[in-house]
């Protein structure tokens, strides 16, 4: 028969065990555990000096070059091009009809929504205007690019700085956010 006192003793026992139990495994198991756990945020496709031609029904759309692109899985699909793009746009009768550069470019696969960064320029040639940003954002699936900081539109007949933009894929058209400079008016 178990006294009071040795039944006692016994849970000491138990929780003395169970606090030591807790302490000297404790960093361990957290360290073990985020590593286990760890989302693996390494690319799953790398590319150096990558150059793709893209086509629909046989006909050449648009060629892009990239120093090096990286492709990840994880934690959300994109397509990173850490030292920058160039791409040309052609049209149906395969002549060059626009491009567009930037020094860095973060593709969110998932949305469709392509962020370029630094000394950005897209160029219509048929429609004769260029933008020149610093950073902007591509909507392919509605066809537009966007952007809210400083931009400068060129075209043969003016260049206009201007706060943010937002303008159809191919440039042929476009809205100014707040302009800047100075606009010559004709007396009324």
């Amino acid at each position: 028969m178990m006294t009071n006192k040795n039944a006692h003793n016994i849970i000491i026992v138990a929780i003395v065990a169970l606090v030591v139990t807790m302490f000297s495994c404790a960093e361990n198991d957290i360290k073990q555990v985020n590593k286990i756990t760890k989302i693996d945020t390494s690319p799953s496709q790398l590319a150096i000096t990558l150059k793709v031609n893209y086509t629909e029904n046989g006909k050449l759309v648009y060629t892009m070059q990239s120093p090096e692109m990286r492709k990840f899985d994880q934690p959300e699909q994109k397509t990173e091009f850490p030292k920058g793009f160039m791409a040309v746009f052609y049209d149906s009768l395969q002549h060059q009809k626009g491009n567009a550069r930037a020094n860095y470019a973060l593709s969110h696969d998932a949305t469709g929504i392509i962020e370029l960064k630094g000394n950005v320029i897209i160029v219509n040639q048929e429609a004769k205007i260029r933008i020149e940003t610093e950073k902007m954002f591509w909507d392919r699936n509605r066809k537009m690019v966007y952007g809210d900081v400083a931009v400068r539109v060129v075209t043969p007949e003016k260049i206009v700085n201007a706060g943010g933009f937002n303008a159809s894929e191919d440039l042929s058209r476009y809205n100014i956010i707040h302009p800047a400079g100075t606009f010559y008016v004709k007396e009324f």
